[in-house]
């Protein structure tokens, strides 16, 4: 059952398709949380994501996966913990934050992403890494 974009939503619950797809349409930097609805960090850090994705809505869009519910995509982006935030320009993976994290961190890491901005071509090397330190 493929799930369609919601418009309404801050951070848009997505499946494998709907994460491919907009990963291969969008220009925005993708920021993508693996979750679980039982998982009280992920509980936590639901308003901060809702919150940066409201001040980051230009230049970036905020997502999030359950990892229970798509445990194929999980386990092939690597996911082993939860909360794991991922990070991609086009359809270039350019880092992640895993475990327990906070607004600044997360804030700071976007950015870092947005201001080198620099998507590569598949195959193609990024000039940085993204720290969250500003």
């Amino acid at each position: 059952m493929e799930r369609r974009l919601s418009i309404e939503a801050d951070v848009q619950d997505l499946d494998r398709l709907s994460l491919e797809e907009l990963l291969r349409t969008t220009e925005k930097v993708v920021v993508v949380e693996f979750y679980l609805t039982n998982c009280p960090t992920c509980q936590q850090l639901a308003s901060t994501l809702e919150e940066l994705s409201r001040e980051l809505k230009e230049e970036a869009v905020f997502t999030k996966v359950n990892a229970e519910e798509n445990l194929d995509l999980a386990l092939q982006r690597g996911v082993m913990v939860t909360p794991t935030i991922q990070l991609f320009c086009g359809q270039r993976f350019l880092g992640e934050i895993v475990g327990d994290t906070n607004a600044t961190i997360i804030r700071n890491t976007v950015r870092d992403v947005i201001r080198h901005r620099s998507c590569p071509s598949p195959g193609g090397r990024i000039d940085y890494e993204p720290d969250g330190y500003g």
